[in-house]
C-alpha cells in the first residue's frame, strides 16, 4: 500500500489520532495498487480530511471508524499476533498496513469479498528469481511466506498447489539451472540445543542439469514424520519459538 503512504504518515503525525479504516473490495485484493485508480483516489480524499467517514463505488467500500470499534485496545504487539487478530474479525482475505505511535494511530485494513489467488505474483517472483540466478551454475529459489503457518506446509492443498506452479516454472521457462524451490513460514522458527531452523518443504526440479549430488534438501524426511514435525503441539508459531525434541530426523531438512 506505498501509494498512500503518505497520507498515513501524516495522519500519524496527528495528535490523538486513533483510527482504522477499513476497505472491502468486491473483487480479489490487487497484487499492486495503481495511484490512479478510483480506490486509491478514494482512499487518499478520505485520509486527508477528518471529517469524511465513508466512501465508496460500485467495486468497494471504504469506511472510517475509531479503533477501539474493532480492537480492545491502541497496544503495541508483533505484526504476526496482530494479523491473527485481524484475521478473525475480518476473514483470512485481508491485508494490513499502517501504525501507531504513543499518542495514537491510523491503521489500514484491505479486505476481499473473494478469496486471494496468490498464485500469479507467487509464478512472477520465481521467474524473476531464476532470471536473476546464472544460467551457468546451479542455484535454488526460496519463498517465505508471511501468512502460512508452519502446520500449514503439511496440508495436501499448499503441496500440489506448490507443485503445480513450481512446476510450470520448472518445465515452462528457462529455469534448469535451478536444483529446487524451498518454501517455508515466516515466523516458524525452531531452536533446540545446538540449532535453529525452519521447518519447510521443496519442490524438485526434474529438469535440473548440474549434478544434485551433496544439495542438501534433496535428503527428506518421510510425510508422518514432517507432520509430526509440525503438528501444533510441538510448535506453535503464532507464539513465542518452542523447542522441539529431536527424533532422528535429518537437521538439514527442517
Amino acid at each position: 500500500m506505498d501509494v498512500i503512504s503518505q497520507e498515513v504518515l501524516d495522519r500519524l503525525s496527528r495528535s490523538g489520532v486513533s483510527e482504522l479504516v477499513l476497505i472491502t473490495l468486491k473483487d480479489r485484493l490487487p497484487s499492486k495498487l495503481q495511484s490512479d485508480t478510483p480506490l486509491v483516489q478514494a482512499t487518499r480524499n478520505l485520509l486527508r480530511s477528518a471529517k469524511v467517514s465513508h466512501a465508496g463505488d460500485t467495486d468497494f467500500e471504504i469506511v472510517r471508524k475509531p479503533y477501539s470499534t474493532f480492537f480492545d485496545a491502541l497496544r503495541p504487539m508483533p505484526d504476526r499476533d496482530f494479523y491473527a487478530e485481524a484475521q478473525k474479525k475480518f476473514g483470512t482475505n485481508c491485508h494490513i498496513a499502517g501504525g501507531w505511535t504513543e499518542t495514537g494511530g491510523c491503521l489500514i485494513l484491505m479486505r476481499s469479498e473473494r478469496e486471494d489467488d496468490h498464485s500469479k505474483p507467487q509464478l512472477e517472483a520465481m521467474k524473476e528469481a531464476a532470471e536473476q540466478l546464472p544460467a551457468d551454475r546451479p542455484g535454488f529459489i526460496a519463498l517465505q511466506f508471511n501468512e502460512v503457518s508452519s502446520a500449514d506446509l503439511a496440508r495436501p492443498h499448499l503441496r500440489e498447489r506448490s507443485a503445480l506452479l513450481c512446476n510450470y516454472l520448472f518445465h515452462a521457462t528457462p529455469a534448469d539451472h535451478v536444483a529446487g524451490v524451498y518454501i517455508c513460514a515466516f515466523g516458524a522458527l525452531s531452536i533446540d540445543a545446538d540449532a535453529a531452523a525452519y521447518p519447510a518443504i521443496v519442490i524438485s526440479n526434474p529438469r535440473f542439469k548440474f549434478d544434485g549430488h551433496g544439495l542438501p534438501f534433496r535428503v527428506g524426511v518421510s510425510d508422518a514424520a514432517f507432520a509430526k514435525l509440525v503438528n501444533a503441539s510441538n510448535m506453535d508459531t503464532r507464539a513465542k519459538p518452542k523447542r522441539m525434541e529431536r527424533s532422528g530426523r535429518q537437521r538439514n531438512q527442517r
